[in-house]
């Protein structure tokens, strides 16, 4: 599994020294986007030249502990479900010096046509990536 590290920055943190809830969010989009890039083989901005642009539909943070200004966290992103024009993810932040998990971020994101305004399928190649990276809970 690919994983992103991220080191907090003073403009991330609130005057307590602790990451600002939204910054999250921004943190969690980073990893997602070098994860598809790793896995697709290509940059994120190709990805709409191959009908593939993901925009992010729904989004659910859990706060488990926090992270302070210099903290480098390790992100890592695990799809859970690909269906015709959606997919889901689950991103888990942890900091890397414990190992404790900071947040987990759930995702839906929908395949975006930007000239119809509408969601569409996602391609074949790109599907079968995405779904080979859910972990197989089958056998665990």
């Amino acid at each position: 599994m690919q994983e992103y590290i991220h080191v907090v920055r003073y403009h991330e943190v609130d005057p307590q020294s602790h990451v600002y809830h939204s910054r999250y969010l921004e943190i969690a989009d980073a990893g997602f986007s070098d994860y598809l890039a790793e896995l697709f083989g290509m940059p994120y901005s190709h990805f709409v030249d191959h009908e593939f642009d993901p925009a992010l539909v729904v989004t659910t943070i859990n706060f488990l502990a926090s992270a302070r200004y210099e903290d480098r966290l390790r992100v890592s992103v695990e799809p859970t479900r690909v269906g015709k024009s959606s997919f889901e993810a689950i991103i888990r932040i942890n900091r890397e010096s414990d190992n404790e998990q900071i947040a987990t971020v759930t995702t839906t994101y929908v395949n975006y046509d930007l000239q119809s305004g509408r969601s569409r399928r996602i391609p074949d190649r790109f599907a079968a990536l995405l779904r080979s990276g859910i972990a197989d809970t089958a056998s665990a």
